[in-house]
């Protein structure tokens, strides 16, 4: 029973601070009236209210779902409010590439999955070569980008270190190679270390021009993207939009605070569940970006392994993995960008009518990932198992 005391006396405080309205009904039984919480607190010291010059007594009648449901209202919604304006905060101090668009990030200001999976945040580019400064020079230095370009400064030293070690390393390999050549007498053992000899040399080679690969294969992801930012600005032109901004700021969290009763649950839980996908996405091209970098900077050891295999006998083909892992990450985002574009960017005016449905369209969306590597085998191999979640 103290338990049930103690809960009750809670909503009923909880009640008072953050309903938006009060139910009043008069003495004279003429009907029930609706005032508002305003208008209430002002009843409060006399207890009376003024209608049609005559002073009528007023009481509170008691709503435990409305009492419930501002509570739950009050305790998550601005909880995850935090998290969005967190997560734009970042996104927007990690500079913003392409800013030309009414819906862009850049105009909407909120953290949202469409301005990434386009590529307006610099942050999750992941593009080892390249600064912030250097792809868009008009952005204002933020403790983010100094941060960001230190991790990729870091990084290329890292990689020119470990270049040269592996350098070292393969030159340690042709040396032990040519030596079980010349030293071998059959025809067979002789094709073999040949091959093998040749493997050296294309990993030796991979290792020189790594770099201007990654480059290249980044240039025409951009491409890509230049194009389907063109799509998206011309179906823009023609009425369409992200309905994420409208849906999930204009929409869910205006509605959440301005609904009573179970209505505001419902419209508390699905600006949550939007909230939830994006911290996913967030972390999700956040961890893509690390990925990247991280796969540019051990590539000299990759390229080592692969000639390494090759002489233990092995059929593994590391390099092969490597090649694999990289373009999956790199075309990860035009992927969902030609996803959104289809299945959500041209279903806006559907998902504003239907909200839950906008849900499951950005569901779908965060499993496309998953489902292309399933179908690509892309997660197997020596590299495939550092990136398993």
């Amino acid at each position: 029973m103290k338990r049930i005391s103690v809960l009750l006396l809670v909503i009923i405080i909880f009640n008072f601070i953050f309903c938006n309205f009060s139910y009043a009904f008069e003495d004279l039984v003429d009907g029930q009236v609706t005032y508002s919480k305003d208008s209430y607190d002002k009843l409060m010291d006399k207890g009376i209210v003024s209608k049609g010059g005559a002073n009528e007594k007023v009481s509170v009648t008691t709503s435990t779902l409305g009492s419930t449901s501002g509570i739950a209202v009050s305790l998550y919604s601005p909880v995850f409010y935090i998290f969005q304006l967190i997560m734009s905060k970042i996104a927007n101090s990690g500079g913003l590439y392409r800013t030309d668009s009414d819906y862009s990030a850049y105009n909407v200001g909120y953290f949202n999955i469409c301005s990434l999976v386009f590529g307006e945040y610099i942050l999750f580019d992941g593009k080892l070569f390249q600064t912030t400064k250097s792809l868009n020079p008009n952005i204002p230095t933020t403790n983010i980008i100094e941060i960001m370009d230190s991790i990729k400064t870091n990084a290329s030293g890292w990689f020119l270190l470990i270049r040269a070690f592996g350098l070292g390393m393969f030159l340690v390999a042709i040396i032990y190679a040519g030596a079980r050549l010349g030293a071998a007498t059959l025809a067979r053992d002789r094709a073999v270390w040949k091959k093998v000899i040749m493997t050296i040399f294309l990993s030796m080679a991979f290792v020189f021009f790594v770099q201007y690969i990654v480059i290249f294969l980044n240039y025409i992801v951009d491409r890509i993207m230049d194009s389907l930012w063109s799509i998206r600005k011309g179906l823009e032109n023609n009425g369409y939009s992200s309905f994420e901004v409208s849906l999930v700021v204009n929409n869910l969290l205006v509605n959440t605070k301005n609904a009573s009763g179970f209505r505001s649950i419902l419209y508390c839980i699905e600006y949550c569940v939007f909230v939830v996908f994006e911290v996913i996405f967030f972390f999700k091209y956040f961890v893509r970006a690390l990925k990247l970098m991280l796969l540019v900077v051990i590539s000299p050891v990759i390229a080592f392994f692969n000639a390494w295999d090759k002489i233990s006998g092995k059929d593994n083909n590391v390099l092969g993995e490597w090649f694999s892992q990289y373009i999956s990450n790199l075309v990860l985002q035009p992927m969902h960008a030609v996803i959104y574009l289809i299945f959500i960017f041209t279903a806006s005016e559907i998902a504003l009518r239907a909200p839950l449905l906008g849900i499951v369209f950005i569901w779908a969306l965060s499993r496309s990932e998953k489902i292309v590597k399933l179908m690509l085998n892309i997660n197997t191999g020596k590299i495939g198992s550092l990136f398993k979640r």
